[in-house]
């Protein structure tokens, strides 16, 4: 069977951002609301997915733009940020 797990932004920054590894899923990915765009929130690119077996790290803004929005890997995924403080979520970012 297909399953996923969804994260909001506040999820991601309260739950998952430099704390614990999240399912093991083939794909990650990271959609943005409009109006948040990665060339003006540099945030974007110091927050990343980790493929903890792969041992692979994407930046939020790399995934975004990619064609898919996804990101192929082995999986468990971790966020992890040298400066977790500056992550916002004025904007939704949902990581799937």
């Amino acid at each position: 069977g297909v399953s996923s797990f969804v994260f909001s932004c506040e999820e991601i920054q309260t739950r998952l951002l430099n704390t614990q590894r999240f399912e093991s899923t083939v794909f990650a990915c990271v959609f943005f609301e409009e109006g948040l765009d990665p060339s003006t929130s540099s945030f974007l690119h110091d927050i990343y997915l980790q493929d903890q077996d792969g041992k692979k790290s994407y930046s939020f803004a790399s995934v975004a733009v990619s064609p898919t929005g996804c990101v192929r890997g082995e999986g468990p995924w971790t966020v992890i940020s040298d400066h977790p403080s500056n992550m916002r979520c004025d904007k939704e970012i949902a990581l799937i």
